[in-house]
């Protein structure tokens, strides 16, 4: 894969997924590890089941203790799971989506983000994003999030895959080309740096360093 390919080259982009990235100016590699978030959600804090904040925005691991469950009422499906992270108990509960029934895996690792409420005297999270914790990288929970501007009904989640897998397998051909004085002169970081934190931020440090360098090379070309 190089930078010049054309993004239909990318695992998991077709010809239709190819078309809506087109309408956001993206047509090749390189315009898609450019495409930098308009906005980012710090889902970092990670706090145990019996410290959850209601009616705020929470993320929590758990293992799933129960098989998933869909059953519908008026016209909505509904389904459920529970989650122990040996702090406490938890509800997940998920609207309209009932194919998660064969998605989610019962007594694996899940990390998940949402909104907590009491209801019927049970605490839930409802509709979270949610991630399986095994040895990929956690892309959208635990961590600095990225928020794309428009995805054209692509989901963020994989928004955020494509670009990272597509970042791993072309790292080695983002090259430098600010000189090596105008980078200690200013105390900038690597370009490689740069375009893998503005979008992955590892933390709050490493996304400012990154930023100021993408705007000192915008002012500098």
């Amino acid at each position: 894969m190089l930078l010049s390919d054309n993004i239909i080259t990318i695992k998991n982009i077709g010809e239709e997924r190819s078309k809506k990235l087109q309408k956001l100016g993206i047509f090749t590699i390189n315009d898609l590890i450019e495409y930098f978030p308009r906005d980012y959600d710090d889902r970092s804090n990670v706090c145990k089941i019996k410290d959850i904040e209601l009616n705020k925005i929470n993320t929590v691991k758990g293992k799933v203790i129960s098989n998933p469950e869909t059953a519908k009422i008026r016209h909505v499906s509904i389904t459920k799971i529970r989650i122990d992270d040996g702090t406490g108990f938890l509800e997940i509960v998920w609207f309209n989506q009932p194919y998660l029934k064969n998605t989610i895996k019962y007594k694996s690792d899940y990390i998940f983000t949402g909104k907590v409420i009491q209801k019927y005297g049970r605490i839930q999270m409802e509709t979270p994003d949610y991630e399986i914790i095994d040895e990929r990288e956690l892309l959208s929970n635990g961590r600095i999030v990225p928020i794309y501007a428009s995805t054209y009904k692509l989901p963020q989640k994989l928004f955020r895959e494509v670009i990272n897998q597509t970042l791993f397998a072309v790292k080695d051909q983002i090259k430098e080309f600010l000189p090596d004085e105008i980078l200690k002169e200013n105390n900038l970081c690597s370009r490689h740096f740069a375009i893998e934190n503005i979008h992955f931020p590892k933390d709050n440090k490493s996304f400012f360093i990154a930023r100021r360098r993408l705007v000192f090379e915008e002012l500098f070309l």
